[in-house]
């Protein structure tokens, strides 16, 4: 297995686990070197596959308080975004779309204008109450449209009580176009 830059959103609990983050001013942001593993047993999630697709309703598995308001879904969009607002909406947000004032709620391991097709896009929940973690992984992931192979592979994992979100990521073998 590759070495992988791990980056980690950690909520700080200042009193009790109750303690939610209100606003993303409260998450913090720290990064280190972990190894990525692929998910096995995972559920597929062919509507995040192909290109400007989303799988609607991914079930979380737990309650995962998102700047202090929980959820137990969330919608996972091929372009390298998560969203807790599951109801249909654009697919094509990207970081090049301008769309930045438009994005609430959301989650973005690697937002761009990313390419599932033929590409595997999947989630799992391990662990055991109050320790579980959400992985949803987007596998061999064209960086554009125009690439030739798969360029990444990454996840965003979301922790049971701590809220702790964390993206790991994994090159692959053909380079980014960008």
């Amino acid at each position: 297995m590759k070495k992988a830059s791990i980056l980690s959103f950690a909520l700080i609990l200042a009193m009790a686990i109750a303690v939610k983050a209100q606003n993303a001013a409260e998450y913090v942001f720290t990064h280190g070197n972990l190894t990525y593993t692929p998910v096995t047993g995972a559920t597929a999630a062919a509507g995040a596959q192909g290109d400007d697709n989303s799988e609607p309703n991914v079930p979380i598995g737990f309650t995962f308080y998102y700047c202090g308001t929980p959820y137990t879904s969330l919608r996972a969009c091929s372009n390298g975004w998560a969203s807790f607002n599951t109801a249909s909406g654009s697919n094509t947000l990207t970081n090049s779309t301008g769309d930045a004032g438009i994005v609430t709620n959301m989650i973005m391991p690697l937002w761009d204008d990313l390419d599932g097709g033929g590409r595997t896009a999947s989630y799992v929940v391990t662990g055991t109450a109050p320790n579980r973690i959400f992985t949803f992984e987007w596998k061999n992931y064209e960086w554009n449209w125009q690439a030739s192979g798969p360029v990444i592979s990454f996840q965003m994992q979301l922790f049971e009580t701590t809220n702790i979100i964390q993206f790991n990521y994994q090159q692959e073998t053909t380079p980014v176009n960008i």
